[in-house]
Order: C-alpha cells, then sequence, then structure tokens
C-alpha cells in the first residue's frame, strides 16, 4: 500500500490539479478578455480548452474520491479489501451463519471453542437456545486487530519512517504478510482478519428463507404474524 500511495496516487492527483488550475486559469483569460475582437481567440482552441477542463475536472472528482479512501484505509491502518470486509461483517453480524463461521475458525486457529465473550453495552436482544450468535457482544466490541489507535502510528506502520514517507524507495518495516496485532488486549476473538475466515463458502445448504429469517432483537417472521406455510420465498444465495 505504501508504494501504491506514494508515487501513482500522489503523482495523479498532483498533476491533475496542476493541469485542472492551468485549464481554469486559461478560461479565466478568455473571459477577462471577452471584449477582444473574436479573431484573436480561435474557436478551435476555445472548444478544446473547455472540453479539456471539463474532462479534467471529471477525473480529479473520481481520483480525488479514490485519493481520499486510500487516505482513509492508511489512517485507519487497513487495506481497502478489509474495509469491505468490515462492511460485510456490520451487514452479517447477527446472522447465524457469521458466528458459526466465527466458530470454527476459532477452533481451528486455536484449537479449543470460542470463550464467552463480553460487551460494554446493554444487550437486549433475545436469541434461541441453540443460536451460535453470542448474547452479551455487539459489533461495536469488535476490534479491528491491527488499527492501533493513533493516526501518526498508523501511517508509520503503513508507510515506514516520518523521514521516509517521501523518499520512492522507503518503506514500512513489515514483510507484507505478517503484520502486528497492536490491540491484543482488546481484541476477545484474537482472530485474524476477518475474524469468520472466509466469505466464499458455496455450501449449497446455506441460504436464508422466511423461516430462518432472524432481526437483531431475536424475532422472526412468526411474531409479526407471517404465514409461514404461505409464503415460500428464498432470499438468493450470499455470494
Amino acid at each position: 500500500m505504501a508504494i501504491v500511495f506514494k508515487w501513482p496516487w500522489l503523482g495523479i492527483v498532483v498533476t491533475v490539479s496542476y493541469t485542472f488550475s492551468f485549464l481554469v486559469r486559461k478560461l479565466s483569460s478568455y473571459y477577462r478578455n471577452r471584449n477582444l475582437p473574436a479573431y484573436l481567440v480561435g474557436k478551435k482552441e476555445l472548444a478544446l480548452v473547455i472540453v479539456c477542463t471539463l474532462l479534467c475536472a471529471f477525473i480529479l472528482f473520481t481520483i480525488g474520491i479514490l485519493f481520499l479512501r486510500t487516505l482513509f484505509n492508511l489512517i485507519s491502518n487497513e487495506t481497502t479489501i478489509e474495509s469491505w470486509e468490515r462492511e460485510r461483517i456490520h451487514s452479517q453480524f447477527y446472522t447465524e451463519k457469521f458466528w458459526a463461521k466465527v466458530r470454527a475458525n476459532y477452533h481451528r486457529v486455536h484449537g479449543k471453542p470460542l470463550p464467552e465473550l463480553t460487551s460494554w453495552k446493554t444487550n437486549y436482544r433475545e436469541l434461541r437456545r441453540d443460536s451460535q450468535i453470542p448474547p452479551n457482544f455487539s459489533y461495536d466490541d469488535l476490534v479491528f486487530p491491527y488499527d492501533s489507535g493513533s493516526t501518526f502510528r498508523n501511517l508509520c506502520m503503513a508507510l515506514g519512517p516520518v523521514h521516509l514517507w517521501l523518499w520512492p524507495w522507503g518503506k514500512p518495516r513489515e514483510n507484507g504478510i505478517d503484520f502486528e496485532k497492536v490491540s491484543e488486549d482488546e481484541d476477545q476473538l484474537n482472530l485474524p482478519w476477518p475474524p469468520d475466515g472466509s466469505n466464499y463458502d458455496n455450501d449449497p445448504l446455506d441460504e436464508t428463507t422466511v423461516s430462518s429469517w432472524i432481526n437483531d432483537f431475536g424475532e422472526t417472521l412468526d411474531d409479526f404474524g407471517v404465514d409461514l406455510a404461505t409464503e415460500p420465498y428464498e432470499a438468493p444465495k450470499d455470494i
């Protein structure tokens, strides 16, 4: 991530910004000289400058969004894929499928069952007796294991020492494969990211139906008066 951020992204943003500012100044000069004879400004040149300005503005906008996203990921010390995994986990956190995979992954990594998890907030959810979901653990208790909590330290872990941030050959101390877990005391799961191990599970029996649907409070469609016998709809499988 450090190499990608240092040169291509930063170079493109600076270059496109300079080109856009040049084109804007060019258009401003046309506007200031609008009372001069028309033959002093070529129509093809004016049209080309306008088209290039609009195109450059679009490129700067899209690249700027990607640049800010990359910068945010550096501050959080996570990759783009890890941020996508965070969004996926947030949407699947209170599902039986997710916690079944977390428990299986914990047993595979540590060789023992998942211990009882605790939460810093009061839980009002009601779960089935055989539910895989921990009753006293919320998404807010989930710790991203590679975020040190310090913006400066996260940047140093991603880009290397501060005096090498703008150096083309500067790099972080890590090897790009193994990363230091900086929140081991607060991380109750103590698992690599993502905690469920993988999102590429093609279990043909792993699908959500109206009879198995459950919300964050442990309520099923039957609690809302839905006649499950007349509702055969099956939701598409997760990909």
